[in-house]
């Protein structure tokens, strides 16, 4: 199976994070959000989810 094939995130980085690359695409704020709290993982170093405040 392509890594691109499923286009749901795995993890969610900041958008400086050089942790997930290449394979990352860019999501806005919102999806981002909503990916957080539906229970996408965030990443364990640049921790988007203590920028965006979610808990």
């Amino acid at each position: 199976m392509n890594v691109s094939a499923d286009p749901r995130p795995v993890a969610i980085h900041h958008g400086e994070c050089t942790t997930g690359q290449p394979r990352v695409r860019p999501i806005t704020r919102r999806g981002a959000i909503e990916a957080l709290t539906a229970g996408v993982e965030a990443c364990s170093l640049c921790r988007p989810d203590r920028t965006l405040r979610i808990d």
